[in-house]
């Protein structure tokens, strides 16, 4: 294990039970939560698939699962382990992903409890920009057509000439 503040030392011992690791960008999150399963995983012989390991970005996560998966090989390869190689293979499917991956995965095994249609669909970026644009100018139109008073005056506050563009920006 490469060098850890004391701090990081913490969380990768931290004994039974959850953790939560919060920190700024840079300060070695991903590594650590990686110290701490590959220590579960061969010390404590905890199964991949008892685990639950969020992040924010695809990297961070495929970068956890790679690292995982080569000092299990490692491991493996030299006390020649029925168990390890079996984690090995269950790897790819172990919940260690991205915070929406995991939501998502979650929502379609229960999307009855949920209340939302099996094939419900994540949006993505483009779609989402799609309809945010469309509900503003379907409520500014339904201002407009309404004459409202506080609308108005909010629209002419913030207007940039003729034009409402300014505002629909900074509201969406």
């Amino acid at each position: 294990m490469s060098k850890v503040t004391p701090e990081q030392l913490k969380v990768i011992e931290h004994g039974a039970g959850n953790i939560l690791v919060s920190a700024s960008a840079g300060s070695g999150k991903t590594h650590t939560m990686i110290e701490r399963l590959k220590r579960l995983i061969i010390e404590e012989k905890v199964g991949v698939k008892e685990i639950l390991a969020v992040t924010f970005t695809e990297a961070s996560a495929s970068d956890m699962k790679e690292k995982i998966r080569s000092a299990l090989v490692s491991r493996a390869g030299e006390v020649n382990d029925k168990r390890l190689h079996r984690l090995i293979d269950e790897l790819p499917t172990a919940d260690i992903s991205t915070m929406h991956a995991f939501c998502g995965r979650l929502i379609r095994s229960y999307f009855f409890v949920a209340g939302v249609s099996p094939d419900f669909k994540i949006l993505d970026q483009t779609d989402a920009d799609s309809l945010k644009k469309t509900a503003i100018e379907k409520t500014f139109k339904y201002f407009y057509d309404l004459k409202d008073e506080w609308f108005l005056t909010l629209v002419d506050r913030h207007a940039s000439g003729r034009t409402d563009k300014g505002l629909k920006e900074l509201i969406l």
